[in-house]
C-alpha cells in the first residue's frame, strides 16, 4: 500500500510539472527571422491549479545550418539571448493568450543562414514543498 501511495504522489507531482511546462508561443516553426535584426519572442505559461514559483526562463539560439541540433538538455542552449526573471501575465487585450511574457531579442547578425533552433529553458518551483523543476521548449525558424 505505500509503494502505491508513493507511486500515485509522484505520477501526481509528475503531472503538475507537465501541466505547467512553459513554451514558445510565437514565433512558430518555420518562421523566417533576419539575422542582425530583432525578433519578438512569446513565452506562454498555461494556467494550472497547482501553485508555482517562477525563478527563471533562458532563451537561446543554435545553428542547424552545419549539424543537427538537438535537445537542449543534451546540446546545450547556444548563443543566450535572455536569461532572467519571468513573470507571465493575462493581457486583457488579448483574452484568448494563456499568461505570457514577450521577449525582444536581437538574432546576431554572424548567425548561418539556414536552419536554427530557439530553446526555451524554465527554472521554477512547484506545489506546497516547492519542488525544482526545470523544462524545455524548442522551435526551428530559418534564418535568411
Amino acid at each position: 500500500m505505500k509503494f502505491f501511495n508513493s507511486t500515485l504522489i509522484a505520477v501526481a507531482v509528475a503531472t503538475a510539472v507537465a501541466a505547467q511546462r512553459a513554451n514558445i508561443g510565437f514565433p512558430t516553426n518555420g518562421t523566417d527571422v533576419i539575422a542582425g535584426k530583432d525578433l519578438l519572442i512569446e513565452v506562454d505559461r498555461p494556467n494550472f491549479l497547482s501553485s508555482a514559483v517562477e525563478v527563471a526562463i533562458v532563451l537561446g539560439l543554435t545553428s542547424c545550418a552545419s549539424y543537427p541540433c538537438g535537445a537542449p538538455s543534451e546540446r546545450g542552449v547556444g548563443r543566450i539571448l535572455y536569461s532572467g526573471p519571468f513573470n507571465p501575465q493575462y493581457k486583457l487585450d488579448y483574452p484568448r493568450l494563456p499568461p505570457h511574457q514577450n521577449f525582444t531579442v536581437s538574432i546576431p547578425g554572424d548567425l548561418a543562414k539556414g536552419m536554427a533552433q530557439i530553446s526555451l529553458t524554465q527554472f521554477d518551483l512547484v506545489g506546497a514543498s516547492l519542488i525544482p523543476s526545470t523544462s524545455y521548449d524548442t522551435i526551428y525558424v530559418n534564418v535568411v
